[in-house]
């Protein structure tokens, strides 16, 4: 059953139900208004008849007589019957309008209470009311008035007719008329089935549900609709990116692996083919240093490897939401410590830093083996892609924030790089095979600034180097 018919259904069930008990209220007050207003005045007609009553004894042995007056004309006016009965001589006194008709009277049902009871004479139903004649504690007669009510019954039997009739007409339109209004107020819900079966069926995520109502409920159900398209397509994209950056991640390890293993695997086939032709009487200098030499690319090679497989390590942790525990330290002895570092290691181009003043006092919630990494990656990229000038650290300090500044005079970055040197393998165009290195570092570097709820300016000008600046909140 749709939501249409069921709609329908509900709505005319209840309008039933109202109809029903309208026309049952208003059935009942109107029977019982009508009709306790015509008992009233009968009653109140025999009352006075019985007040009006004479009555004298006569010496007959069989009982005694009751003389009545009554006005034949007012009861004629008010179409009133009265007919009293003499239970001691059984004589049955009737005004003129009966004629030849009696009231039915029932002696076993007479008792000192007046009752109303309904008759039918001749097709013609008859209001009676029986009153009883007490004469020193007996019931010695009755007096009964009844009025022709075949009216009121015509009437109230085309009441309930018309009641019955109204009901069921009222009801069949409120079903057709339902129906109708259902379909067209429903008609949007329809539109949005069609138009999500066509987003479902194109696969464009893209696509948006526009309602020109947006405060009604269906306009509310739209906007809701749209949030959720929105964020799916918005996971959608992610998690396609996720797999296209997951298939790039495969495709450069496995690039990056093949080089070194490649290497190792040569110079291995060259030591044993080398080693194979000597004999413990003859070895050659030439021989000997050409081994050397076999020997030295391998060691590199497995370091480059080792490396790579440490930074893929650490990748792959981070992406199963590894956390790194952070503790207040101090900025000073951690930047001091990477600069001793730094001036032992050879360089071809000028390595200065500025004073250090500004890291006084500075704390930060971090970790101190992840924070040296972050300022090698940072350094081993400025010395990497910096063939001549020099590379400099330095402290900024503004308000609760302090930074650390590596400024270097290298190839430097476009602008549209920009955005895409913190991806995994990602190297710039102008140092693609020509300067080594797996494009892993700056990836990790904004592992470690995350993990630290740190941020990193960049700025970047090709051709005239570069300067990145990594802030760091300040703790008391």
């Amino acid at each position: 059953m749709t939501l249409k018919t069921k709609l329908s259904l509900m709505f005319s069930i209840i309008l039933m139900a109202t109809l029903i008990i309208f026309g049952t209220v208003l059935y009942t007050f109107l029977h019982n208004y009508i009709y306790n207003d015509i008992q009233k005045n009968i009653a109140y007609k025999v009352e006075a008849i019985n007040k009006s009553i004479s009555f004298k004894f006569t010496f007959s042995k069989k009982a005694w007589n009751l003389f009545i007056n009554i006005d034949e004309y007012e009861l004629l006016q008010e179409g009133m019957f009265i007919q009293i009965t003499n239970f001691s001589n059984g004589l049955v006194t009737k005004s003129n309008n009966l004629k030849y008709f009696e009231l039915p009277l029932e002696r076993d049902k007479v008792n000192e209470k007046p009752f109303y009871d309904t008759v039918t004479l001749y097709d013609t139903a008859i209001l009676v009311y029986t009153y009883p004649i007490v004469l020193n504690g007996e019931i010695v007669g009755t007096i009964q008035s009844g009025i022709n009510i075949n009216q009121f019954e015509n009437f109230f039997r085309v009441l309930r007719f018309s009641l019955y009739m109204l009901t069921l007409g009222v009801v069949l339109l409120a079903v057709i008329l339902g129906m109708f209004f259902s379909k067209k107020f429903l008609s949007p819900i329809h539109m949005l089935i069609q138009k999500l079966d066509q987003i479902r069926g194109t696969g464009k995520l893209t696509e948006r549900i526009y309602y020109k109502n947006p405060n009604d409920e269906i306009g509310q159900l739209t906007v809701a609709i749209n949030s959720m398209l929105e964020s799916i397509e918005g996971n959608y994209t992610k998690i396609n990116n996720l797999y296209m950056t997951q298939q790039r991640f495969v495709a450069d390890a496995s690039h990056e692996l093949r080089t070194p293993l490649t290497s190792i695997s040569g110079n291995a086939q060259l030591l044993r083919k080398v080693w194979e032709r000597a004999t413990p009487e003859y070895i050659d200098t030439e021989m000997l240093r050409d081994s050397l030499e076999s020997i030295d690319d391998i060691v590199e090679e497995s370091d480059r490897m080792r490396k790579l497989v440490s930074d893929l390590l650490y990748l792959a942790r981070s992406d199963s939401q590894m956390n790194i525990e952070l503790e207040k330290v101090e900025l000073l002895p951690i930047v001091e410590s990477v600069i001793r570092k730094v001036d032992v290691l050879p360089k071809q181009i000028q390595w200065s830093t500025s004073s250090l003043d500004l890291l006084e006092d500075a704390y930060i919630l971090g970790n101190r083996d992840y924070l040296q990494q972050l300022l090698f990656i940072f350094l081993e990229n400025a010395f990497k892609f910096t063939l001549s000038g020099s590379v400099e650290l330095s402290i900024e300090r503004k308000e609760q924030m302090i930074g650390i500044s590596i400024k270097d005079t290298g190839i430097g970055l476009a602008n549209s790089e920009i955005p895409f040197i913190f991806d995994r393998f990602y190297r710039a165009d102008n140092s693609r095979g020509q300067i080594e290195g797996t494009g892993l570092g700056l990836s990790i570097a904004k592992i470690i600034i995350d993990e630290h709820h740190a941020s990193v300016d960049v700025t970047s000008y090709k051709g005239e180097g570069s300067i990145f600046t990594v802030w760091f909140d300040l703790v008391d």
